[in-house]
């Protein structure tokens, strides 16, 4: 369980880095709005996500440490989009 907070920090870990790469341009190049709520569940929607995927990896039987489990939690957005685009569009097929 304990490898599963590990996972959520590195979900938050990669907003983290953003903050700082925001932090180093001028203001008017920021493009983080603290004011807009979309920010904030974006924050704990990837916090979840890390956890989510570290848990998936572990009930699978993967042997996770501490730093593998902040890794997989950082790279969930990555590991997410990967998932979805290898699901094939819906639309209409053309039958021949």
């Amino acid at each position: 369980m304990d490898t599963v907070l590990f996972g959520c920090f590195g979900g938050l870990l990669g907003n983290v880095v953003r903050l700082i790469q925001t932090s180093a341009q001028p203001p008017q190049a920021h493009t983080i709005d603290f004011k807009d709520p979309f920010y904030y569940v974006q924050l704990v929607l990837l916090a979840f996500l890390g956890g989510v995927f570290v848990y998936l990896y572990d009930i699978s039987g993967m042997k996770l440490t501490a730093l593998l489990a902040v890794n997989i939690g950082a790279s969930a957005p990555i590991i997410a989009q990967n998932f979805l685009s290898a699901v094939p569009p819906v639309g209409s097929r053309k039958v021949d």
